[in-house]
């Protein structure tokens, strides 16, 4: 049982901090599309940074400064560019991970797998037969700040009226642009730490090392309702679908490409669940 509940938790802390970030730029009224591709970066020059300084810290911080590069650079194109928001995000994904096999294979002549020994070890807290990660209870902290942040503060205010009410902004001589680019850099900043989380717990960086938890924070944001109240039970719901998954591995004779395919299948559902609602409301709404 224990087991279960640290791979819960285990899964659970990436995908709150994606959720925690898209949910600023949902509330900046733009869908970041680029998660994915944020933490992809990120696992890789975490993995390398921590190798080169034996440092989580500073192999964090090399993690959050390429998602917050990757951010600006999105927000720039989308925000200032006008390029299209959807087409650039996906193309944000693809060049992430263009540069992270670039660099794996320029560097250490693989072709995108890249493993070094000694490396820090994440620091735990034992909790009885819990293993409780550092990066779980900075990812709850980050979680109560952000919502401190979005309803009790200058910024928050501003955000919020970017998505729902722009011309208020304009009028006060804010800037709409600004204001995006900060939502998107607050974001690449969340997807910068559940990357370094994922490749230095992991130990190493692999392809695709994401595993579609970029996708899952966007879909748990509209479970939640938009509502950061609700953002851990959504993201928990995703994070015990994954465990179970992996769980059931080991207890069923299933071929395992069906049990590793619970997690996209319930995804699936949710997405067209939430849909359905979504659109039940605005049809009573008219």
């Amino acid at each position: 049982m224990s087991s279960i509940i640290n791979n819960i938790l285990n899964i659970l802390t990436p995908i709150l901090l994606i959720a925690t970030g898209a949910l600023i730029t949902d509330k900046a009224g733009s869908l970041n599309i680029a998660l994915e591709g944020l933490v992809t970066i990120s696992a890789l020059f975490s993995i390398i940074g921590a190798s080169i300084s034996h440092s989580i810290l500073i192999g964090t911080i090399f993690g959050i400064i390429s998602a917050m590069i990757l951010s600006y650079i999105l927000s720039t194109l989308t925000s200032k560019l006008k390029a299209n928001i959807f087409i650039t995000g996906l193309a944000t994904n693809l060049l992430a991970t263009g540069i992270c096999s670039i660099i794996t294979f320029s560097i250490y002549g693989t072709r995108g797998l890249v493993t070094f020994k000694n490396l820090v070890q994440i620091h735990k807290i034992h909790l009885f037969t819990i293993d409780i990660s550092l990066f779980f209870l900075l990812a709850i902290l980050l979680l109560l700040i952000t919502q401190v942040m979005l309803n009790n503060s200058a910024l928050g205010l501003r955000i919020r009226a970017c998505g729902e009410d722009p011309h208020a902004l304009k009028s006060y001589g804010i800037s709409r642009t600004k204001i995006k680019l900060i939502s998107f850099m607050l974001s690449g900043f969340f997807c910068g730490i559940a990357g370094s989380y994922l490749s230095l717990n992991l130990g190493s960086y692999v392809p695709g090392i994401s595993a579609g938890k970029g996708w899952i924070g966007l879909v748990v944001i509209y479970l939640a309702g938009s509502n950061i109240k609700y953002l851990i039970p959504a993201a928990l719901a995703f994070a015990i679908a994954e465990a179970m998954s992996i769980y059931f591995q080991g207890i069923t004779n299933l071929p395992p490409d069906i049990v590793l395919a619970i997690p996209s299948l319930f995804t699936l559902i949710v997405m067209v669940i939430v849909s359905i609602i979504i659109h039940n409301k605005n049809l009573i709404k008219r």
